[in-house]
């Protein structure tokens, strides 16, 4: 369960670099829009792939809000191919800091705060888990 936390957790980083640089391109070089197009296809690609880990790891671990996360992921991803879509039809310049930043800043904001608990949640477990195995061993070890 470590291993798929920490690949998540690259995931997570990657998707998070990707929306930060679309925020810094959008805000200063909007006139970019191939290299802005092909970081919103790229983002869409890899939150997909992050959130498929997500959700297998919130399933795995039993977690309490899967289909919470499920819609919220849904939402996103729709959202934001549903932006992507238009954007590649009508390059309208003004769709970018209207519609765009918003959904890149929630990203950035609300959800990585709720993705956070979430791996700080697995972490506290994994612990856990290991310090009562450990406490276990140590039992069995010592002679009456």
């Amino acid at each position: 369960m470590r291993h798929a936390l920490y690949l998540l957790q690259l995931e997570n980083q990657l998707s998070c670099q990707l929306a930060r640089e679309l925020v810094s391109l959008i805000e200063t070089v909007p006139y970019q829009q191939t290299t802005i197009e092909l970081k919103l296809l790229e983002l869409l690609a890899c939150t997909q792939q992050k959130n498929h880990g997500l959700i297998q790891l919130m399933q795995t671990t039993e977690s309490t809000d899967v289909e919470g996360q499920r819609q919220r992921q849904f939402q996103f991803s729709q959202c934001l191919n549903q932006l992507i879509c238009d954007w590649q039809q009508h390059r309208e310049m003004n769709k970018l800091g209207q519609q765009f930043l918003p959904l890149l800043r929630h990203y950035l904001v609300e959800v990585q705060a709720l993705e956070q608990a979430f791996y700080q949640h697995i972490l506290r477990q994994i612990s856990s888990a290991t310090s009562a195995s450990l406490d276990h061993s140590q039992h069995a070890q010592t002679p009456t």
